[in-house]
């Protein structure tokens, strides 16, 4: 029995000490953003959404007027704006940073052409003769923080086909490769790398043949099919996955390399011309509405909105915009988070209540409803097509108030307005929603609400949870782990001087 106390004093210590330095460690994590720490280099699925495919544009002339209305006449805001910078053009722009700041994905493409207008070689590029250009560039967008998709020079086959002796598929691997590896060395981690192509039938050779830079170097395939009808090319009119179909279905069999069919697709262009009889232009996106899920490798559709070579605007005709909004609000394309239900009501029961509740106004189908009782954070949940629930359990003559909100393929609602309180086991009576609202206890606190238009692919999520609560507290425990390391310390005095004393 002499040495149990300086023992038991000298383990408490040491659990002190072991307290004190994982609270170390969680306040650290908390004060420094409470997120988990991500890999440095993006991985294969970035930006992949989780359903569906994202929806973008090129909205000539790309500058922040043209987004705007562009935007403003789809009604909705852009999952990603396509952009196309000259080698040597000084980007991302302060309007790129703000479009990212409100939630948009910048796809850039780098050209092999100077601002000038004169162009480079690829074996140039991949000699080193830009490598002080690529530095900066890269130095730039590292500096830019934020996920973006980034190819080189679009569509390289015009190039090839054009001067086969100075554009060739080596050549253009080896640039593609050359840029690559300089943003790796400088410490770029935040790109996302698309492979953009035609995708035409008939240059299967070159794909395989040399033009493809490899697996391990290309995060996303995107190609440029266009509905030209008699404009340029005698193709006659096509549906939207009739242009689509062929290099998507070789891509998919596998035939481009062993990784390609596993990676995310992107249509980097696309277009529709008017016809002149019928069906319209609005009618072929109303078609795309109806067959792109049919395609669910694509992840990313990104419009080419400018009068060039052919009219692809989608302002040609009334039709084609009404068409072209209304694929843009389906559920597919449409990352929208679902409204808060509205007029929820609660009535009391013989210990339980029943809350009813108006349709959430929602872009995909509502997959479930979930109430929650307050006190408690008690929570029921009821299917997508019901618009009431009965808890059951509650404790006579305690008054409850409840909210609900929906869930969809694309998250969760806000939580709705608070009900007024009933009580069960007293009077029978229904309560409408309280005017304001009131959030639940911890254990189940509402999410955010997200903006209409939804939320982006790329977005970043506060910090919340633990975490957030951790760094709302940071001061009381560091005090509290002031408090533990004096004790530990204290007990360890103490058992050394009693140790001594033995």
């Amino acid at each position: 029995m002499a040495d149990a106390l300086p023992a038991s004093a000298s383990r408490l210590a040491r659990i002190t000490a072991g307290v004190a330095l994982a609270l170390v460690l969680v306040t650290m994590s908390a004060a420094i953003g409470g997120t988990p720490v991500r890999s440095a280099v993006p991985s294969a699925d970035a930006l992949v959404p989780s359903y569906g495919a994202m929806w973008g544009a090129w909205a000539a002339p790309g500058n922040a007027g043209g987004v705007a209305a562009f935007e403003s006449t789809i009604g909705r805001r852009l999952d990603i704006v396509h952009q196309y910078h000259a080698f040597d053009e000084v980007w991302p722009t302060s309007t790129e940073y703000s479009w990212a700041a409100g939630g948009r994905i910048i796809f850039a493409n780098i050209s092999a052409r100077q601002g000038s207008g004169s162009v480079l070689t690829w074996s140039a590029i991949a000699g080193g003769a830009e490598d002080s250009v690529i530095d900066a560039t890269a130095a730039r967008i590292r500096a830019f923080g934020r996920l973006l998709f980034v190819s080189f020079d679009e569509e390289p086959e015009t190039r090839y086909h054009d001067s086969p002796g100075t554009y060739t598929l080596a050549s253009f691997t080896a640039a593609y490769k050359h840029i690559h590896a300089r943003f790796a060395a400088d410490g770029v981690r935040n790109v996302v790398w698309v492979w953009n192509v035609v995708g035409d039938p008939g240059d299967e050779s070159l794909y395989t043949g040399g033009l493809y830079p490899g697996d391990s170097w290309v995060d996303w395939i995107g190609w440029d099919p266009y509905n030209w009808n008699t404009c340029i090319h005698p193709y006659g009119w096509r549906t939207f996955d009739q242009i689509v179909a062929p290099f998507y279905n070789w891509l998919s069999a596998g035939n481009l390399s062993a990784g390609s069919s596993a990676k995310p697709y992107m249509l980097a262009e696309y277009g529709s011309v008017e016809n002149s009889g019928s069906p319209t232009k609005g009618q072929w996106f109303l078609g795309e509405a109806s067959t792109m899920s049919s395609r669910p490798k694509l992840k990313a559709l990104v419009y080419f909105n400018e009068n060039k070579d052919c009219n692809w605007p989608i302002t040609t005709s009334s039709s084609s915009v009404a068409g072209f909004v209304a694929a843009g609000r389906a559920c597919w394309v449409n990352r929208a988070t679902p409204l808060a239900p509205g007029s929820v009501s609660a009535s009391a029961g013989n210990g339980s209540a029943t809350i009813r509740w108006a349709a959430s106004s929602s872009v995909c189908p509502i997959t479930v409803y979930t109430v929650i009782a307050s006190p408690g954070g008690k929570e029921v949940k009821a299917p997508g097509s019901s618009l009431a629930a009965t808890f059951s359990g509650l404790a006579n003559g305690t008054g409850y108030r409840f909210q609900v909100k929906a869930t969809s393929v694309n998250g969760n609602s806000a939580w709705s307005a608070q009900t007024g309180a009933v009580t069960p086991g007293g009077a029978v009576q229904a309560s409408p929603s309280a005017p304001a609202s009131s959030s639940p206890t911890s254990a189940a606190s509402p999410p955010s609400a997200t903006s209409p238009v939804g939320k982006p692919a790329a977005a970043v999520s506060p910090a919340g949870g633990l975490p957030g609560w951790l760094e709302s507290h940071v001061y009381v425990i560091l005090i509290a782990l002031i408090v533990l390391l004096g004790f530990g310390l204290g007990a360890r005095r103490l058992s050394s001087s009693r140790g001594r004393r033995g």
